[in-house]
């Protein structure tokens, strides 16, 4: 029974091991020391557009629902607070 145990518990401590990482020295990136971009092989062309304008000669006022409710009275939060109070 004793040596069950043992072999359990060298199973659980080595389980750990098998499941880091590879060195460092595997998984490095090499990039080239140097890019070159060549611009001279493209030819760009531009222009300059403005924005086009139209003229709004008329205005008309546009009727939107309120978002919100005013509210005339606050007796009911009147009453709760003086019942806090209290």
């Amino acid at each position: 029974m004793r040596w069950m145990q043992r072999i359990l518990v060298a199973l659980c401590v080595s389980t750990p091991a098998l499941a880091q990482d590879a060195p460092e020295q595997e998984r490095r990136t090499v990039f080239n020391p140097r890019t070159e971009i060549d611009f001279e092989a493209v030819d760009v062309t531009a222009g300059l557009d403005g924005p086009s304008i139209d003229w709004v000669l008329e205005r008309r006022r546009g009727e939107f629902p309120p978002m919100f409710r005013l509210r005339g009275d606050f007796d009911h939060e009147m009453k709760r607070s003086t019942d806090q109070v209290k």
